[in-house]
């Protein structure tokens, strides 16, 4: 694979993340302060695996640039 189509997808990976981590807020702001159930639970773990995604997206970024 190039390395403009890793970084492309590098960037893909980041976007889907803050996209991820954007609707985990928003889901989490609808929730409210009833956090502790099933919905809480979906809100959080989205916002996580938003958070994941964008630092996923960017260590395989700077991984590649050594």
């Amino acid at each position: 694979m190039s390395k403009r189509k890793k970084d492309s997808l590098n960037w893909k990976i980041t976007g889907i993340g803050v996209g991820l981590l954007l609707f985990g807020l928003v889901f989490l702001a609808v929730v409210g302060p009833n956090y502790h159930g099933i919905p809480g639970l979906i809100a959080s773990s989205v916002l996580i695996l938003g958070i994941v995604s964008i630092f996923w997206g960017l260590a395989v970024n700077l991984e590649e640039e050594r």
